[in-house]
């Protein structure tokens, strides 16, 4: 079978034969792609589709043709670890260590509950020409993770009384695309059902990467952007729709987003590593490796990301922050510290699930995936990009906070499921 023979060749990073079963341009993204997830083993096959395993990042991913895309997907028979909390440690370290050695992951993974650590470990290095290390401080471009923290600032303006999720975004913001921003809630933006589309697109990547500095320079990207759907008729996760976010937080405080979440979320959740900084404004943030160039998947050695990233974060993503800080923002949630509980409530409700579903089945609320599994609940986000990947999970009921961050492609949503299992709240 056609499926099979392609695994075949992925796991034996064959180009040449690869090659010979499917585009060049398509084999060069598989193998860069098996980078994040070690070899694949074949669990179910049919002649367009096959179920894989990945035993070192203990992952599941489909593979199906035509377009041959690797795409993860859920556990099918999902089963928490059983064991003490200090057997479930040296699980986690034995899995993180093969990994680290196999050169699969670096960075840091936390296990937090409040003040106390009870599992940290750190791989790798954040700048590799000096050999600078990760430290457990050190921070990471957290990429979409940030979505969380702008859906917090919407909350604190909705507590504040100055807008209401159900408003239309051109209420907000009257001078930006009134055709698009009358037709689009505050709350559709959230939930990415808006229309709205992305910034990262060939533009971006020809140039305009660069003058990215400021929210404004965000929309100007978008400005002339039609909706690819009928708004609240579907999901379609948007970058842009959270600029626009981003801008509405502008428009009502009368500051820049950055100086608003320094403000009113790093600040008073004690986030002391975290922010927004350009290109030449880096001192400890670790440097992002990857095999996803802006010129396309390379098959040798990872590279800097640099010519993947604009000059500075947004509201969508991008900024900065430390395992300590997320672990910390995790705190600040759960213990209603930057919105009251009423509000937090009203980000995290999922609604009917209609049009929530996320790739993988995991629910999309307002900026903050939602998931009930075994009865115990989490929210969190992941980030991810070239050089870029990150999650974090919180588990309310249980006081707890998993976080990953990493410098490489996927290295930490890759180990998500498994870190999961292994921390998975005892009874």
């Amino acid at each position: 079978m056609r499926t099979k023979d392609v695994i075949h060749a992925l796991n034996a990073r064959d180009l040449t034969a690869l090659s010979s079963l499917i585009t060049e341009e398509a084999a060069v993204i598989l193998l860069a792609q098996v980078k994040a997830t070690g070899p694949l083993e074949i669990r179910e096959a049919a002649e367009d589709r096959c179920l894989l395993f990945a035993p070192l990042v203990r992952n599941w991913y489909e593979l199906t043709a035509p377009s041959f895309e690797l795409e993860p997907v859920r556990d099918p028979d999902p089963r928490p670890l059983q064991g003490s909390a200090d057997e479930r440690a040296d699980v986690a370290t034995a899995y993180l260590l093969g990994l680290a050695e196999a050169d699969m992951f670096s960075g840091v993974v936390r296990l937090s509950r409040g003040d106390e650590v009870l599992f940290e470990e750190v791989y790798g290095l954040a700048e590799r020409t000096h050999r600078r290390p990760n430290l457990p401080g050190t921070p990471f471009n957290v990429g979409s993770m940030n979505k969380m923290m702008t859906s917090v600032c919407i909350g604190q303006l909705v507590e504040q009384g100055k807008l209401r999720l159900d408003d239309a975004v051109g209420t907000h913001l009257p001078d930006f695309r009134p055709d698009i921003t009358g037709r689009i809630t505050i709350r559709q933006l959230l939930t990415h059902t808006s229309g709205m589309g992305d910034f990262f697109t060939p533009r971006f990547f020809a140039g305009a990467r660069h003058a990215l500095e400021t929210i404004d320079a965000h929309l100007d990207l978008i400005r002339d952007d039609d909706l690819l759907f009928e708004p609240g008729s579907r999901f379609q996760y948007s970058n842009a729709g959270f600029a626009l976010l981003g801008a509405i937080i502008e428009e009502k405080m009368q500051c820049s987003y950055f100086d608003y979440i320094r403000k009113h979320v790093f600040d008073p959740a004690g986030m002391r590593s975290s922010g927004f900084p350009a290109f030449d404004e880096f001192r400890d943030e670790a440097v992002g490796y990857s095999n996803f160039t802006a010129h396309g998947a390379v098959t040798g050695p990872r590279r800097p990301h640099d010519d993947t990233l604009p000059r500075r974060g947004s509201s969508a993503g991008g900024g900065y922050c430390s395992a300590l800080d997320l672990a910390r923002f995790g705190d600040a949630l759960m213990n209603d510290a930057l919105v009251g509980a009423d509000v937090k409530t009203m980000l995290l409700d999922v609604g009917n699930g209609d049009l929530t579903g996320r790739p993988g089945g995991i629910p999309y609320a307002q900026g903050f995936m939602v998931q009930q599994e075994h009865g115990v609940l989490s929210y969190g986000h992941g980030g991810g990009g070239p050089g870029i990947s990150s999650f974090m999970d919180v588990f309310p009921e249980q006081g707890l906070t998993l976080v990953a961050v990493s410098n490489y492609d996927s290295g930490a949503r890759a180990i998500r499921p498994e870190l999961r299992r292994i921390f998975w709240p005892a009874d």
